[in-house]
């Protein structure tokens, strides 16, 4: 039976693209009888299709959340989270998929983990939903404990407070730019006994960005995202300068020369930027640009540029939205060992909230007349990080995330060496990359893989993105290797 079902029913011999759509119906009703259903008590053993991807139901589903959603360009799937566990989600027509995207970097313990489970049926959660104050001025009593057990506990070295804002990256970036820019504001004048004409004469403030990167689509965040310009159609922006960001050739050892030469023309770029404008109030840049086409750079480029702000007296912000508990520790940045830390760093996705970490010296004398702290957050959202903070640390996920990404950079070499349609595999932990030829082979890819029961998706201009859960297995890696070495386009 085993070897029945893995010759006429594994997801790589059927080839929905070439079969006509009536025998492929038929087939699907057949597989849906014939095939037994998956446990969810225990994670899948692996992928299982029932239909194409996107099968019936989802394109069903499709056409129905265009009367209701301003936006059908960015739904990838309908998911059934009663059903999805562990690493596998399963969409809307039953189909399981290995899911190595994770909600782009948002699903630290994948899904339904038994500890967030438990978590829920505590006797104190359920006063976090139904009672929403004003948590400016009514804080929650355990709020002290709540913080210490998830933001304050796993806070950047070097950096003292935190601010929470709405939950997603764009609203951390964007707070991070009006604390910049009020700071500088304290220096100059009195905010809160100046008139608005004064005001108005006070030089224009500016944020610097590094081409390909990607901070938000909100005003100031979307001036200062150099990649997705279909975002800016239409809408009004700030002429905020913009760096040029090394282009870094692989494997690095081959071109070492050649991506230290690139690194001292955008460092020597970025320095006559910050000599010729002394409106800058912060620069921004991800530790490795993930929207962007998953662009990585040395340490010491990283600490370079820390340097320059520091000597232009430039607030110096590192956005770690997706890379944040992603790389085999809680903050990628740390990695570069910087002399001086980051006057902020802005973080979302894997850590359930969203927000700032900051030095005491960035922070403005006015702030507390724009944002009160800490409390302003779901405090479930705390309570969540607190548990995915205690797993982390009693299932030592980082350093199984480090193996497990290890693993699939050795298959993928071992892809390579006889096929040449993949190349630049790069990344560490859960964060990891690699490039195909171009757009259009690379976008092929990713429908064989869903079809195929691994669920992707790509970045940039040619490269396929790998965000999975820190409780991916190394031997998982292996259902992913399968897909590239049946990819032949």
């Amino acid at each position: 039976m085993v070897f029945i079902y893995h010759r006429l029913f594994r997801p790589s011999v059927f080839q929905p693209e070439v079969i006509p759509r009536f025998i492929r119906e038929v087939y699907y009703k057949l597989r849906r009888k014939v095939l037994p259903q998956v446990s969810f008590k225990h994670e899948a053993s692996g992928p299982s299709m029932l239909t194409s991807f996107p099968g019936p139901q989802m394109k069903a589903l499709l056409n129905d959340v265009e009367t209701v959603s301003q936006d059908n360009m960015n739904h990838y799937v309908f998911v059934n989270y009663d059903k999805s566990y562990g690493n596998y989600l399963v969409d809307s027509d039953g189909n399981t998929l290995l899911d190595l995207f994770g909600s782009i970097s948002s699903m630290p313990l994948g899904y339904n983990h038994p500890d967030l489970i438990n978590m829920t049926h505590s006797p104190s959660y359920p006063n976090y939903f139904v009672n929403r104050a004003d948590l400016n001025n009514y804080y929650n009593s355990d709020l002290v404990n709540l913080l210490n057990e998830s933001v304050y506990g796993i806070k950047p070295q070097g950096l003292d407070k935190v601010l929470l804002t709405c939950g997603c990256g764009s609203s951390a970036n964007e707070l991070a730019y009006k604390i910049s820019m009020l700071r500088r504001s304290d220096k100059n004048v009195n905010v809160r006994q100046t008139n608005v004409a004064e005001l108005a004469n006070n030089e224009n403030l500016s944020i610097l960005s590094f081409q390909h990167g990607f901070h938000g689509r909100l005003g100031g965040t979307l001036a200062t995202t150099r990649s997705k310009f279909i975002h800016k159609l239409g809408f009004s922006s700030f002429n905020w300068p913009v760096a040029p960001f090394p282009e870094i050739k692989y494997p690095l050892d081959q071109y070492h020369a050649d991506n230290v030469k690139e690194e001292d023309r955008c460092i020597e770029a970025l320095e006559n930027i910050l000599r010729s404008q002394k409106n800058v109030a912060a620069m921004i840049l991800e530790p490795a640009q993930a929207e962007g086409g998953d662009n990585w750079f040395s340490p010491r480029y990283f600490r370079a540029v820390r340097q320059l702000a520091t000597q232009y007296n430039v607030d110096f912000i590192v956005d770690e939205v997706q890379t944040g508990m992603a790389t085999g520790r809680y903050w990628a940045h740390e990695d570069f060992q910087l002399e001086t830390p980051p006057d902020m760093v802005t973080f979302s996705k894997k850590f359930q909230v969203s927000g700032i970490y900051m030095r005491n010296q960035v922070i403005p004398n006015n702030l507390s007349a724009d944002f009160c702290g800490e409390g302003c957050v779901d405090l479930f959202r705390l309570k969540t990080l607190a548990t995915i903070n205690k797993v982390i640390a009693r299932d030592n996920l980082f350093e199984r995330s480090i193996n497990a990404g290890q693993q699939f950079i050795n298959l993928f070499e071992d892809t390579v060496k006889w096929n040449h349609t993949f190349s630049d595999v790069r990344g560490r932990g859960s964060f990891l990359a690699f490039n195909l030829k171009d757009t259009e082979t690379r976008d092929r890819f990713v429908g064989f893989a869903r079809n195929r029961g691994v669920f992707i998706s790509g970045c940039g201009s040619r490269s396929i993105r790998l965000r999975p859960s820190l409780i991916l297995q190394p031997n998982q890696y292996q259902y992913l290797s399968n897909v590239l070495n049946s990819f032949h386009p």
